[in-house]
């Protein structure tokens, strides 16, 4: 499978689910588009990640689960033996209504939040997607590719229910607004064997910005913010894979 190829099907994904997932393997069973949409579904609504299944129709296992995260993985699906990635381009959605919502606070034309302020915020988290994942990647080792390969686990993320407490729009002046988060988002991610087209787990991870006292966000503290939040998550995926080749020599 070419890396065109697996574009056109993550991209195909993300248009008839609207989110993506992630997931885990050692068959060849992948999500069936009413799975997908379902736990596209789940992922994307403001509630707490809880009450999952136990097994998936897919065969995936809930390995573990808390009110923020949930994690799915086949079992026997082997994770040791990649030493490169490829992270397919991000899809990013907003948390439904909040546009409109933040519209309806708004004391002038120029603090509305317009179409187009929204699709910019989407290509920016989608390019720091991609920046932060490939940086802490290669720090933890390893290297990262656009073509798959046996030794490649290839990456289909998401980022949904995005919320932005103060964000720096197209058309506005130079107020600033002072918060103590600059927002929030749930990663949706599916972990893929490239060769055997076979998923390989699922997660599902919601976070939001903390901050200790409260302060003027502008451009540069929102990204800050949400490259802390990417890192973490990055970090966490170079943690488990360190941890599963650990294991298998032992």
């Amino acid at each position: 499978m070419n890396t065109s190829s697996l574009s056109r099907a993550a991209s195909s994904l993300v248009a008839s689910l609207a989110a993506l997932a992630l997931v885990g393997a050692c068959s060849t069973t992948s999500t069936s588009p009413s799975q997908g949409a379902s736990a596209a579904s789940a992922a994307s609504s403001g509630s707490p990640v809880t009450g999952a299944q136990t097994v998936l129709p897919n065969g995936l296992h809930l390995v573990s689960e808390t009110s923020q995260r949930i994690v799915y993985v086949r079992p026997g699906a082997n994770f040791a033996k990649y030493t490169k990635v490829q992270i397919l381009p991000c899809y990013v959605s907003m948390q439904a209504g909040w546009q409109e919502n933040y519209n309806d606070q708004a004391s002038s034309l120029d603090q509305m939040v317009t179409d187009s302020d929204v699709q910019n915020i989407k290509n920016i988290l989608a390019t720091q997607f991609k920046q932060v994942f490939a940086t802490e990647l290669t720090r933890g080792g390893y290297t990262v590719v656009d073509q798959a390969g046996p030794d490649v686990l290839l990456l289909r993320p998401a980022l949904v229910n995005v919320t932005v407490t103060a964000p720096d729009l197209l058309n506005m002046s130079n107020a600033q607004t002072v918060v103590r988060s600059a927002g929030s988002a749930k990663l949706f991610l599916e972990l893929w064997d490239p060769t055997s087209k076979t998923i390989l787990a699922r997660v599902i991870d919601a976070q939001a910005d903390r901050q200790v006292q409260a302060q003027a966000m502008t451009s540069v503290t929102n990204q800050e913010a949400a490259d802390a939040i990417l890192k973490m998550w990055a970090d966490n995926l170079v943690k488990h894979l360190d941890a599963a080749k650990a294991s298998a020599k032992a």
